[in-house]
């Protein structure tokens, strides 16, 4: 790993880049990760690639630390990125993310493939209170991208989902609520039956 970091007064810009690095399941022959920072404000951007699984991407955002109501705030601008393999492309991009000690606020998180019409949306707000949700949305997306992970235990997973996932108090006696469908299933290339995941949880109460 190489990184070149260079501060200027109450600036700083930094380049880190390697020509292999382990992540996980994936090994990344050529990464490179752009920033800087000034004015308690950070600027990403890093591009990556797997040639051995043909996975490859660039993830691009800003942030801004900042303090509201004596606390301190992170506000997280997703910019437009993508992330694919050799069939298909997926394209990430969102309204904002803004977080403190007390709450997480996702506006509008998408992962899509317009060719294909997939889309996995988040939208919604993770805090302590019952009356705030956090939203999982899926629209024909393909398992693709989580395959990786399968892959390291032995398998190689292929599918797509339909639904919901609903989170209330994700911070503190979370309810869950889940409605998901998956069909078109293989693993190892075997046909599976579609299968419908429907749940309602209450961790506060285990039931």
């Amino acid at each position: 790993v190489e990184i070149d970091a260079t501060n200027s007064g109450d600036s700083l810009v930094m380049n880190v880049g390697s020509s292999e690095l382990w992540a996980g399941a994936l090994r990344l022959n050529d990464f490179n990760l752009h920033g800087g920072a000034k004015d308690n404000a950070v600027d990403l951007y890093g591009q990556f690639a797997d040639t051995l699984n043909s996975v490859r991407g660039n993830i691009a955002a800003k942030a801004l630390v900042s303090r509201r109501n004596g606390m301190r705030h992170l506000r997280v601008d997703v910019l437009p990125s993508r992330v694919g393999n050799n069939e298909n492309v997926w394209r990430i991009s969102s309204a904002g993310i803004d977080m403190d000690s007390t709450r997480v606020d996702v506006q509008d998180l998408r992962i899509y493939n317009a060719r294909e019409g997939q889309d996995l949306l988040i939208d919604g707000v993770a805090s302590h209170s019952k009356t705030d949700s956090l939203h999982l949305y899926l629209k024909n997306f393909s398992l693709a991208p989580f395959a990786q992970f399968a892959e390291r235990i032995g398998y190689r997973v292929e599918g797509r989902t339909n639904g919901y996932v609903t989170v209330r108090s994700a911070l503190k006696d979370t309810r869950i609520e889940a409605n998901v469908k998956l069909d078109s299933i293989h693993v190892n290339a075997l046909p599976l039956p579609d299968l419908k995941l429907s749940s309602r949880w209450d961790f506060g109460r285990s039931r």
